[in-house]
């Protein structure tokens, strides 16, 4: 063979080489092709289940605290706190979040380079405080929930039946067994005082606000509901339309035949619903169409039923009265209660002068109040008396409470405040300023007297920017609790005799002179009356007086002379906000003599062996208000007393059927 024909056979051969390499990495890659997809994608399939959108690697994150992205910049103007949240926690931090429906509006946001986790969510925390929107974390996810904070209270986490701490606001609980959205309903019902503002089946969490003993009832309720039972329990919640839930159960109790052992009724008045839990589902259907049967507006009827109501928060009096006024029978209640048996032992009569007189009016509607056993006993048509009972239960409501936190301060004017105290130079994070002279916060031609600021931060904080910035005296720190339309009243301080009239007699020159003397208040002196109003704003009509005794040198009468600063006004302060009034300056000149004795008194030369120095002492006086209205979610509703019980005998009841 030639040379040039075994080239070409070499050739042929690397060509064939060639075609069967390319050959083989096809049916390679075809083969890569025909794998099926790695177990570890599936969760892509499950995200319209309701699956973890992005899981959080709490193994990537812990330790170091660094972002999974490296350390980020960003900034937003006006921007919807939804996608600033998204941006954040979701794109940067690579956590699974939730927000809470509620939680809406605006921010202004600026974050430069964050290099950790903590960086980014205080800086997330700060900006969100102010809309009472707060983060609660739990490692492997974040809540967004509104409540929280400084004045709503803290935001903690809680194992079911866990108690909240002191200060607590927001509580996010974790169940094991029960669904959220199938216990929100019966917790939002039973009147522990917390709500619920989030219900999270996909990361099975529940997050309820409310004050701290509220959020540790709505704990141990929930350690109730979450167990591997529950879901074999069917329940139901029933409105009501024309009859009370209380009288409904009697009534609906004799007719359940067999299943009454496997079903529990638990009235909720408040609403005026029944909760329904039923150990077999069939049980739901059976009370449903007994309540449509049964739930029918009353009959009118001629013959005569009575009433008698236990008062547990109103004046039995005032309740009679109020109620004929409503029903338009004037004010005029009768009082049974004459003697030992509280059966009225006199004739009845009308009058203006009284509310404790029976009258009838021409329905012979008769309505009386037993004050020594605190009752009201009704007679009457069957349709005037339940006009009557309901009238009551809704007039007999708990009276608010609120406790009123208060600091008078003497604020030394030197500096920045020789013009008074300017709340718009303190820093924006601390006061938020509501009311000013100007907007630029200038002084106007004529400077007030008296002005009124809101705050964001507590006292304790305003006190602490105020001494960092002058000189302060903490005159009283009083703390007073008043109910809803009573006066409170703190005086810390002495009476002082005071000359208010003089005689003497005109006949007699040796007669002595007669003096008549009053005796006056001085010292600190706090009178405050709260008016809750909806919406937790609290109107205040506030009187606050700082007086002092001086001795008296513009006349010659023998009574000292009563320096005072005193402010009187009406404020609607939003509860757990601060409020601060001041504008009362006073100035004190101190004129101070030095030298030598004697020498310093010689006319001419005096001079050169003393001198004379003057002092101006400016003070103003602040006072710091905090209103907090006061609920009491500590006393447990006949609805959470009858739970435990009621879920006791189901469980039991299942076991028997097993």
């Amino acid at each position: 063979m030639s040379k040039l024909g075994e080239i070409a056979v070499v050739g042929a051969v690397c060509l064939m080489a060639c075609l069967w390499v390319e050959f083989a990495s096809a049916q390679v890659q075809q083969a890569v092709g025909d794998e099926p997809v790695p177990q570890h994608e599936a969760p892509v399939h499950e995200i319209g289940r309701g699956e973890f959108f992005k899981p959080f690697d709490q193994a990537g994150v812990g330790g170091a605290d660094t972002l999974p992205g490296g350390p980020f910049s960003l900034v937003y103007r006006n921007a919807d706190i939804a996608t600033v949240i998204n941006q954040v926690l979701g794109e940067h931090l690579q956590t699974d979040f939730t927000i809470a429906p509620d939680v809406q509006g605006q921010v202004t946001l600026r974050m430069q380079d964050v290099a950790t986790r903590g960086d980014a969510l205080q800086n997330l925390r700060d900006v969100l405080a102010p809309l009472s929107i707060s983060l609660i974390d739990r490692g492997d996810f974040i809540a967004v929930v509104r409540g929280g904070g400084q004045q709503q209270g803290a935001s903690v986490i809680l194992t079911p039946g866990q108690a909240a701490p002191a200060g607590a606001g927001v509580a996010m609980l974790s169940l094991e067994q029960a669904h959220p959205s199938d216990v929100e309903t019966l917790l939002n019902a039973l009147g522990t005082g917390a709500q619920v503002v989030l219900a999270d089946d996909q990361r099975q969490v529940i997050v309820v606000r409310g004050e701290a003993a509220a959020l540790t009832a709505a704990s141990e309720a929930l350690a109730l509901m979450d167990v591997d039972w529950l879901d074999e329990i069917s329940t139901s919640l029933i409105p009501l339309q024309s009859t009370a839930p209380s009288d409904l159960i009697q009534d609906i109790e004799p007719l359940l035949g067999p299943y009454a052992s496997t079903i529990e009724l638990i009235a909720l008045d408040r609403i005026s619903a029944l909760a329904v839990l039923s150990a077999r589902p069939n049980g739901i259907a059976l009370v449903e169409r007994w309540v449509r049967e049964l739930d029918q507006p009353r009959r009118a009827s001629s013959n005569p039923r009575q009433l008698v109501y236990t008062v547990r928060h109103a004046d039995p009096e005032e309740l009679v009265s109020a109620v004929r006024e409503l029903l338009g029978y004037g004010q005029y209640g009768g009082v049974y209660g004459g003697n030992a048996s509280g059966v009225n032992t006199g004739s009845a009569s009308r009058s203006s002068q009284s509310s404790s007189q029976s009258y009838n009016d021409e329905d012979r509607l008769q309505i009386s109040a037993v004050p020594s056993q605190n009752k009201i006993i009704a007679r009457g048509p069957e349709a005037r008396i339940s006009e009557v009972r309901d009238l009551v239960e809704l007039l007999d409501q708990p009276r608010a409470q609120v406790s009123i936190e208060a600091a008078i301060i003497s604020v030394s004017l030197q500096d920045e405040f020789r013009f008074g105290v300017n709340w718009g130079a303190a820093p924006s994070e601390q006061i938020d300023v509501r009311f000013a002279d100007n907007a630029d916060g200038t002084a106007a031609s004529v400077f007030p007297g008296f002005s009124a600021t809101y705050l964001n931060t507590d006292i304790e904080a305003t006190l602490n920017m105020l001494d960092a910035v002058t000189e302060i005296e903490v005159i009283s720190r009083p703390n007073v609790m008043a109910l809803h339309n009573q006066q409170a009243e703190l005086q810390v301080g002495d009476q002082v005799p005071v000359i208010t009239q003089s005689a003497v007699s005109v006949t007699n020159p040796d007669a002595p002179i007669v003096n008549q003397t009053a005796y006056r208040d001085t010292g600190v002196i706090l009178s405050v009356t709260p008016h809750v109003r909806a919406g937790g704003i609290v109107e205040i009509d506030i009187t606050q007086e700082v007086s002092s005794v001086v001795q008296t040198s513009s006349s010659g009468i023998d009574s000292p002379t009563i320096r005072q600063r005193r402010i009187t006004s009406t404020l609607l302060v939003p509860s757990g906000q601060s409020v601060a009034l001041g504008g009362l300056i006073a100035t004190t000149r101190t004129t101070n003599e030095r030298g030598v004795p004697v020498l310093r008194e010689l006319p001419v030369v005096g001079r050169v062996f003393g001198s004379d120095s003057e002092s101006v002492d400016r003070t103003e006086l602040v006072i710091l208000l905090k209103p907090t209205v006061i609920t009491d979610p500590s006393q447990p509703s006949d609805v959470w007393l009858a739970l435990p019980a009621a879920l006791e005998r189901l469980r039991l009841r299942l076991e028997e059927f097993q």
